[in-house]
């Protein structure tokens, strides 16, 4: 089940106990996302943990029409997470000089140092 905030998407639910929960955070390098930027383009793309309390969306193609402050949200592929739960915004992009695709860097929407209280999204 999908964890999240007022500002955005958190994690997920990875194990259940009596009276408490794991949970996985995007901040985990095994947690993969789904996601999409929202602008004219729409490209998917995976977002995944890029080291301390930055974010990497890999697959956007070097054609890709992304910028600096583009919105990234889950895109609802994968079945864990609802389209549209905001991940982060694009800070850094970089093409690759050898491959097909650009470096693309995201800052969290979520301050996962300041977390205290979340939700837990469930299915109906």
């Amino acid at each position: 089940m999908p964890v999240v905030t007022a500002e955005g998407l958190v994690g997920r639910v990875i194990k259940v106990f009596l009276s408490s929960s794991v949970v996985q955070l995007l901040l985990d390098r095994n947690c993969r996302v789904s996601a999409v930027v929202q602008n004219r383009d729409r490209p998917f793309g995976i977002v995944e943990w890029e080291g301390e309390q930055k974010l990497k969306l890999k697959g956007i193609s070097l054609r890709s029409n992304i910028q600096l402050g583009d919105v990234v949200v889950s895109s609802g592929m994968g079945g864990v997470f609802p389209k549209g739960l905001q991940i982060g915004t694009i800070s850094n992009i970089e093409g690759q000089e050898l491959g097909l695709f650009k470096k693309v860097e995201l800052t969290p929407t979520v301050q996962f140092s300041r977390l205290e209280e979340v939700f837990v999204l469930i299915r109906r």
